[in-house]
Order: C-alpha cells, then sequence, then structure tokens
C-alpha cells in the first residue's frame, strides 16, 4: 500500500498575539508622541526626553512598530503612497514624457511605498532614522537637492516633531526644494487641526498660504485630516508666533510657529 498523504495544514497566528503586537506597537508610538508633545510645551527638557524614549526602545523601536502598523495601524488601513498616487491622477498630473518621472521627496519615509509607481514617479525617500536601506537618513529641515521636486509628502511626519518652530521650519524647506507648480500633501491627525488650542484648519491654510501654496484638495476622515496644496506663488517670509484660536478643557497643545528667514 502507498503511503497516505499527509495533509498540509497552515499555521496560523493567533488572532490574540496580532492583537497583542499591534497594542503594544502602537502604546511606543503613542508614549513618543507625548514625550515630544511635552518637550514642545516645555514640560520636559530635551536630555530628559532622551532618557525617556530610550525607555520605550528608542526611536529605532519607533520605527519598528510604524513598519509593522503600516498596513493596519491606528489610523486603519491608510498608506499615504494609494492617497497622494490616487489624488494625483485625479488632478491630471502625471510624468511629463517617456522616460522623465516626476520626482518625488516622501519625508519621514518607513518603507518604499512608491515602488510599485517607478514607471512614472521617481522617489527619493528619507528619514532622521532609516530602518529600510533604500531610505537616506536626512533631515527633512535642512535637506538640500540639486533639484526641486514635483511631489513633496508630509504624511504622519509635522505631528511626530516635538518642536513647533522646528515644524516651520520644516515647511519651510520644503517650499524651497519644491518646484513651481508642484505639489505638497499634507496628513495629519484630525486632533491636531480640529482640538489644540493653538492651531486649527483656518490656521494650517494661513500658514501655508504665507508660502505660496493654495489648496487644491482638502477632506477629513475620522482620525485624519488631508491636505494637497498646489505651489503658485512666492514666499512672503512671514513669521507666525504662537496664537490661541480656541479655549476649552481637555484640548491638546499642537502648533506650528514659523520665523522669518
Amino acid at each position: 500500500m502507498g503511503r497516505a498523504k499527509r495533509k498540509h495544514v497552515k499555521v496560523r497566528t493567533p488572532v490574540t498575539k496580532q492583537v497583542t503586537t499591534r497594542r503594544n506597537d502602537q502604546e511606543v508610538i503613542d508614549r513618543i508622541h507625548r514625550i515630544n508633545q511635552k518637550v514642545a510645551a516645555g514640560e520636559l527638557p530635551a536630555q530628559s526626553a532622551d532618557v525617556e524614549i530610550k525607555k520605550v526602545g528608542g526611536i529605532d523601536a519607533y520605527q519598528v512598530a510604524s513598519q509593522r502598523g503600516e498596513k493596519k495601524a491606528k489610523y486603519g488601513n491608510f498608506t499615504s503612497a494609494s492617497w497622494v498616487t490616487k489624488q494625483l491622477k485625479a488632478c491630471g498630473v502625471k510624468a511629463r514624457s517617456k522616460g522623465c518621472p516626476l520626482r518625488l521627496l516622501d519625508v519621514g519615509a518607513v518603507t518604499l511605498q512608491y515602488e510599485s509607481c517607478s514607471s512614472w514617479i521617481e522617489c527619493q525617500a528619507i528619514d532622521l532614522n532609516p530602518q529600510h536601506r533604500g531610505i537616506i537618513a536626512a533631515d527633512a529641515t535642512s535637506y538640500t537637492s540639486s533639484s526641486p521636486f514635483d511631489v513633496i509628502v508630509l504624511s504622519l511626519v509635522l505631528n511626530f516633531s516635538g518642536d513647533a518652530v522646528e515644524r516651520g521650519a520644516m515647511l519651510r524647506n520644503c517650499r524651497k526644494l519644491q518646484k513651481d507648480g508642484g505639489y505638497l500633501f499634507i496628513v495629519l491627525p484630525l486632533k491636531c487641526c480640529t482640538n489644540s488650542r493653538f492651531f486649527s484648519l483656518e490656521r494650517l491654510e494661513t500658514i501655508v498660504a504665507s508660502l505660496g501654496y493654495q489648496c487644491e484638495v482638502q477632506h477629513q476622515s475620522k482620525k485624519l485630516s488631508f491636505h494637497m496644496l498646489k505651489l503658485v506663488g512666492a514666499d512672503s517670509n512671514k513669521a507666525f508666533q504662537r496664537k490661541t484660536v480656541k479655549r476649552g478643557l481637555g484640548m491638546n497643545k499642537f502648533e506650528i510657529l514659523m520665523e522669518s528667514c
């Protein structure tokens, strides 16, 4: 008699383990965000913040948690690349000609999200502490490029920085890196725009308008605020200081401050 065929059994990761991993990842991300917020509010010295971040596992732990939660994280199945490419196509933005793709700068990249779009998008991915060999280690507040970018993406990046002035410096530097008529994509947690003492959707519009951008697309989901901006004018070199835009209990202190050059 021939040997009975062994039935192949697919090993599945227990749902409880998957849930626990996602929960632990989110705890790391949230704790580091809270530390950065305390630094921005002047409630925690930078040196003490470094110690606290190391206790959580450091920036490496944050990056690993972010990468693991890229598809199913705090904000659902959201990936910035799918939204960005969808909006570019909807607005008729495409490669200038065959063999001349759009130049895109992906700031705070966790993975190489735009590899599948290489036929029409040439992506330069940067991050302060990259976990992927294809991502360049660089600071978005001082990054330079010999050629301007058609598209720049700041997806859940501005809210990660704990310094409000640094956020403004990042926006101003992106303006310098942007090609005239190019597009800037900004994604922020909705609570940064709707539940802050010092920031709002209107405040964001005023700041980006001072840099020469006009809003092309804007919408909100349950947890995120999406903005597609087009560069149409010059930088007015306007400074933005702290301004209370809303009062109430339980509000956060997110803000973007900008110094004149």
